[in-house]
């Protein structure tokens, strides 16, 4: 998304639709009367992060089924999600981070706003900097996923190959 806001002309540009745009469009149709564009900007901005929050359970809860899996040794193909997860967090890791490092303070010392758009800023690198944590946590967790289930295919090939050969051996001697 792109945006340009002042204290009373906020304008966005996206190529797709946004779930959070469209969540504000209603809450606006519904009553909601935002005090200045950038109350109005936080409203979409935390409209997202819920969003995205909700995406990162879900794809912590295909985590936990993975691990399950793994513990339990019913080791399906989990590679597949756990490159699901990981294209998710890459995909929602980039946009996060650059909203918070554009609304950090010392990249601000220019702008000229007000105090509200200023300190509606700072609440907005705050919560855009916890979810960018989250987002590489759940990264961190199915790459290390990721490598637990390729050790533990790499054991099972290990034990197939052993017992082939232990076959082999055993054929070849009863010629």
């Amino acid at each position: 998304m792109r945006f340009a806001v002042s204290e009373r002309l906020l304008v966005t540009g996206r190529r797709h639709s946004l779930a959070a745009v469209e969540q504000v469009h209603e809450a606006l149709a519904a009553g909601l009367r935002p005090a200045t564009a950038f109350e109005l900007f936080e409203t979409i901005v935390l409209a997202f992060c819920s969003s995205t929050s909700l995406r990162l359970t879900a794809a912590t809860k295909r985590l936990d089924e993975v691990e399950d899996h793994l513990v339990t040794e019913r080791l399906a193909d989990e590679r597949q999600r756990l490159k699901d997860v990981r294209r998710l967090a890459v995909s929602l890791h980039r946009p996060i981070s650059a909203l918070a490092a554009l609304f950090q303070d010392e990249d601000r010392s220019d702008w000229k706003q007000s105090e509200g758009a200023h300190e509606t800023l700072r609440r907005l690198t705050t919560r855009l900097e916890r979810l960018d944590r989250e987002v590489v946590m759940v990264n961190d967790r199915a790459r290390l996923l990721q490598e637990e289930v390729a050790a533990e295919l790499a054991d099972e090939s290990n034990r197939s190959l052993k017992a082939l050969a232990v076959m082999s051996a055993l054929l070849c001697r009863a010629r």
